[in-house]
């Protein structure tokens, strides 16, 4: 292959690999977004159950009214069986006959009634009905949808069956997306500069919809590929420079000028005569014996040229196939370490010159080849030996090389990859640090209320295969607020990591404990029964009762399966009990 397309060439294939790589990032990207909103689906299906069995546990009693607020319904009506109202509060009507609406019909023929969202008030409002627990009165209540946390650059919404959506996020806004239902499009994609993706519910048609401008996510992708462009682009650079300071300054000229001389078959060397002493003929010699070193300069450096063609592509082709090594780590098919053994037998595959290669990063210790584990303190002359920074660590690799056939166009290369190694490092630290975010609650450093459920629930279904036992004790500060205006938030905080502290230490390794709430907490306790757990309460409020400020605790027991089949009804028994809690035992 001819020099002069080698910089075409490499050009071409780092535009290719870049564009690989951002086409990477954003899949990766979409799916982060998709779990995100699996997860407010969830959330969200979640609380439309739980007004449902709030619904089926109301009796005629005087405290019906005062049950429904706490459970943040705005109105409430139960009815017989032909319709009537029975009694009502808030926003619906005490003088309505519900026996020809369609109301009556669904929860008579289904049990259950969810309407498509309405407005009052310039509030968006849900009606749902059950039948109640005894079977003689269905429980109509309207509730506003759950609001969550305002998410950067991005909006969820809540959409009915007809396609009319208010936000979740922020203040309520409306927005129809009626066609968006009618095509039935359940992937994400890019409309006027937003990507947006769809969520089907299992509630009569409704949907969570995701919208989140294109462009931020595209600059945040550009924005995380900026090192492996520097490093790709400087290594070209300086290869460039090389070669053209060698080629294009000094040999070039002469070689054009040694092609033109061997084209001359008149241009030989002249025979000198014995005792003939000619200036000329020995300057015309002289010339001659330049040409030919020229000559033989000029096939080594196309040799040496063909050779740097060759190795360039390959380190192309490497570079391709770390990308897709590595994604398969962010994609959690490969773990790190695999990954990292892979990567450096292709480097000691690259190579002939190179014998042995290392890496030592935090407690985890790579060596393949001739380098081991001695290497990493003692540098010889044909080891090249770096450490380079991560994004909250450092990195030392160690590269063995062959004596007698290194070049220092090889150790660049080698660089380059490693610089390429170290930059997914620093990617795979934050995508580490992002997903701990996700589970644990920063402030205490227990898991998330969602993280607990999943594990919660599967603790319960090996329960049931094993005819085991499982209690959970809900822990709530009692007057959370008073005790932030007497003593600062700054103590509050302090208050609830104690509380944190004081749960880890008294529980087993087995037993899974998370912030529930602001000032809750949840504990789950394997194979254990419910006076056991009372045991543990002590155990833990012992603890608790020696913070500097005093602090009362509202707590709830529940086991399975004694209060409950299921995580669920043990929650509802548990909320119920906090709320009518009285009185505190510490």
């Amino acid at each position: 292959m001819k020099p002069k397309i080698t910089i075409p060439l490499v050009l071409f294939t780092l535009f290719l690999l870049m564009c690989g790589e951002v086409y990477l990032n954003y899949e990766y990207r979409l799916k982060d977004l998709n779990s995100y909103q699996n997860s407010i689906a969830d959330h969200v299906s979640d609380n439309f159950e739980s007004f449902f069995n709030t619904l089926s546990m109301f009796r005629l009693t005087p405290y019906a009214s005062s049950l429904a607020k706490e459970a943040g319904i705005k109105g409430f009506a139960l009815i017989d069986l032909r319709g009537d109202v029975i009694s009502s509060f808030g926003t619906l009507n005490s003088k309505a006959n519900y026996r020809y609406s369609n109301i009556y019909k669904f929860v008579s023929l289904k049990g259950n009634y969810i309407s498509l969202l309405h407005e009052k008030d310039d509030l968006p409002l849900i009606t749902i009905a059950s039948k109640t627990g005894n079977g003689k009165h269905m429980a109509i209540a309207e509730f506003s949808p759950i609001r969550l946390n305002k998410l950067k650059n991005s909006d969820v919404f809540l959409v009915d069956g007809t396609g009319l959506g208010v936000s979740l996020t922020g203040t309520p806004v409306w927005k129809d997306f009626s066609a968006l239902i009618a095509h039935k499009i359940l992937h994400p994609f890019v409309e006027d500069g937003m990507i947006v993706n769809v969520k089907k519910m299992n509630f009569d048609g409704y949907s969570i919809i995701l919208e989140k401008p294109f462009s931020p996510l595209l600059l945040s992708i550009l924005k995380v590929q900026l090192i492996y462009l520097f490093v790709l682009f400087a290594f070209f650079l300086i290869s460039y420079g090389l070669f053209y300071r060698v080629y294009g300054k000094n040999i070039n000229p002469l070689v054009k000028f040694a092609e033109f001389l061997k084209e001359l078959d008149t241009f030989k060397r002249y025979e000198v005569v014995e005792n003939e002493n000619n200036p000329a003929i020995d300057k015309y010699n002289a010339l001659v014996d330049e040409v030919e070193k020229r000559s033989r300069e000029y096939s080594d450096l196309v040799e040496d040229l063909s050779e740097t063609n060759s190795e360039l592509t390959n380190i192309s082709h490497l570079l391709v196939e770390f990308s897709i090594l590595f994604n398969d780590v962010k994609a959690k098919r490969k773990d790190l370490e695999s990954a990292l053994k892979i990567a450096f037998r292709r480097m000691l595959d690259f190579s002939r010159s190179i014998n042995g290669v290392g890496m030592k990063y935090r407690d985890l210790m790579i060596h393949l080849g001739t380098v081991n584990e001695f290497n990493f303190d003692r540098v010889f002359d044909s080891t090249m030996s770096i450490e380079l920074k991560t994004d909250s660590e450092k990195v030392k690799f160690v590269v063995n090389f062959d004596k007698l056939t290194v070049n220092d166009r090889l150790r660049e290369m080698v660089k380059m990859l490693l610089y390429y190694i170290t930059s997914f490092i620093s990617m795979y630290e934050l995508s580490e640090k992002s997903s701990l975010s996700r589970r644990y609650d920063p402030l205490t450093g227990l898991l998330t209320r969602q993280e607990f459920e999943e594990l919660a629930i599967r603790e319960i279904a090996r329960a049931k295969r094993e005819n085991d036992f499982v209690s959970l004790i809900m822990m709530d500060v009692k007057d959370m607020k008073e005790f932030n205006d007497k003593y600062g938030h700054f103590n509050g905080d302090v208050l609830l990591k104690f509380i944190a502290k004081a749960i880890t230490t008294s529980s087993r390794i087995t037993d899974i404990a998370c912030r529930y709430g602001e000032d809750e907490f949840l504990l789950c306790l394997t194979g254990m029964r419910k006076p056991d757990a009372e045991i543990k309460w002590k155990t833990i409020t012992s603890k608790i009762m020696t913070f500097k400020y005093d602090v009362r605790i509202k707590y709830a027991i529940a086991s399975y399966p004694s209060d409950g089949e299921n995580l669920e009804s043990l929650l509802v028994q548990l909320d119920k009990a906090i709320k009518d809690y009285r009185s505190s035992n510490s």
